[in-house]
């Protein structure tokens, strides 16, 4: 029911658990790391997100119902109980 957006590295775990099957999609991007002494090494990360991220994206809005009073309070992501 929430969007959720992880960003890791490539890995076994996430590849059974996170896939399309179970309703998540993948994009691998090109990111720098730097060693300890100071070395850049290029790296390939992974970016999953889920069908919830992916709705919020394409309708380029958050899902969110706010009240009235949380509308008047400027709220954006308000805590539910």
């Amino acid at each position: 029911k929430c969007m959720v957006f992880i960003s890791g590295y490539d890995n076994a775990l996430y590849r059974k658990y996170l896939n399309k099957k179970s309703g998540w999609s993948r994009k691998s991007i090109r990111a720098l790391t730097k060693g300890h002494n100071g070395k850049v090494f290029e790296r390939k990360e992974v970016i999953w997100f889920n069908a919830a991220f992916i709705k919020a994206k394409k309708l380029d809005r958050v899902p969110i119902r706010l009240s009235a009073k949380e509308k008047k309070d400027g709220k954006i992501n308000p805590i539910r109980k």
